[in-house]
């Protein structure tokens, strides 16, 4: 409860929604259909060429060739998100601006790699 009391609610939300922006950047920048939904404590990255997910029929038309490439460079590069597409990723109040970084760049790096 101290931990609740001191505001780590309140650092997960900004860690996630940092890691929101950063990844929804990338994929702008990068020109890959796609975006970053969900609450901040637990965003997922969905690459799809449509305007939300909904159902899981939306999930399973996204592209998980794509997806699983990154995430395994994202292995790779030490950032380790849960491997499946229907995971979002779990943030922690543990998680600092410098690992939220460094997770965007890994991100952005991987996507590149991927394109080439």
């Amino acid at each position: 409860m101290d931990e609740l009391e001191a505001g780590a609610l309140d650092k997960v939300s900004a860690h996630g929604t940092r890691l929101m922006n950063g990844f929804n950047q990338v994929l702008s920048d990068r020109s890959v259909p796609g975006f970053v939904q969900g609450p901040p404590a637990m965003p997922a990255i969905v690459l799809t060429e449509e305007a939300g997910v909904f159902d899981y029929r939306d999930v399973a038309a996204s592209n998980h060739a794509m997806y699983e490439q990154v995430i395994w460079k994202l292995f790779e590069k030490g950032v380790m998100p849960d491997s499946g597409v229907h995971e979002p990723w779990f943030i922690s109040a543990s998680h600092t601006d410098e690992d939220a970084d460094k997770a965007i760049e890994a991100f952005d790096e991987a996507v590149q790699e991927v394109l080439c």
